[in-house]
């Protein structure tokens, strides 16, 4: 199945909304005020879940072989985390803090690259 223009932006653009919780604090706020009582690697780990359309095969095709190489290198480290379930919420984990900032960085690339590539479906020619 191939996306339109639209669906490419939205695939694009959902797994920065994770990125950029997880690598700009000042994103947090709302999210925090959502999810009260919650860590911040919780809350990361919910829009993982919501966000991240970079599971599947349409999403992947669209990027770049740098792009790749950078998600690769985030789900090495997302894998090796041990994330534990919350109490609460069993379909959400979370893992320390410290364990987080292992993510933070190789996050912070990939935001970067995907951000640096996004096209607004409107400005693509038909």
């Amino acid at each position: 199945m191939s996306l339109n223009p639209e669906q490419e932006h939205v695939a694009r653009l959902g797994p920065c909304f994770a990125l950029r919780f997880l690598v700009q604090p000042e994103s947090r706020t709302v999210a925090r005020e959502q999810m009260p009582g919650v860590s911040d690697a919780a809350i990361f780990h919910r829009w993982m879940d919501l966000f991240w359309t970079l599971r599947e095969p349409e999403a992947l095709a669209l990027l770049t072989s740098g792009e790749n190489a950078l998600l690769h290198q985030f789900n090495v480290v997302f894998e090796s985390l041990p994330w534990r379930s919350l109490e609460a919420f069993p379909h959400i984990s979370e893992v320390s803090a410290a364990e987080r900032a292992k993510l933070e960085q190789v996050a912070s690339r990939l935001l970067e690259a995907l951000e640096l590539n996004q096209i607004e479906p409107t400005s693509r020619l038909s």
